[in-house]
């Protein structure tokens, strides 16, 4: 069975759809994920960078969620660190 991360676009605003995926490399069973959301953007790194999406979203302002799963699979978050950067428009 393939190993693909996803980005689900479908619920990121009016002016975008659809889901972008890539191919992933799981051979030690497990997955680096540095995640980073800005007001207009989605970038992914997996893997120390091996593998890269990066998208262009427009959500409403109360949209704040993401969500991480698997199909047909188990996930299982060792850490998550989030933090929150400044405005620089304030």
């Amino acid at each position: 069975m393939a190993k693909r991360a996803f980005l689900d676009r479908t619920l990121s605003g009016e002016a975008v759809t659809g889901v972008r995926s890539i191919d992933i490399d799981t051979t030690n069973n497990s997955v680096d994920i540095h995640l980073f959301l800005d007001r207009s953007s989605v970038e992914v790194f997996l893997n120390e960078g091996e593998q890269v999406i990066t998208s262009r979203i427009y959500p409403s302002e109360s949209s704040l969620d993401f969500k991480l799963f698997a199909e047909n699979g188990v996930v299982e978050l060792e850490a998550l660190d989030v933090w929150q950067l400044k405005d620089i428009w304030k």
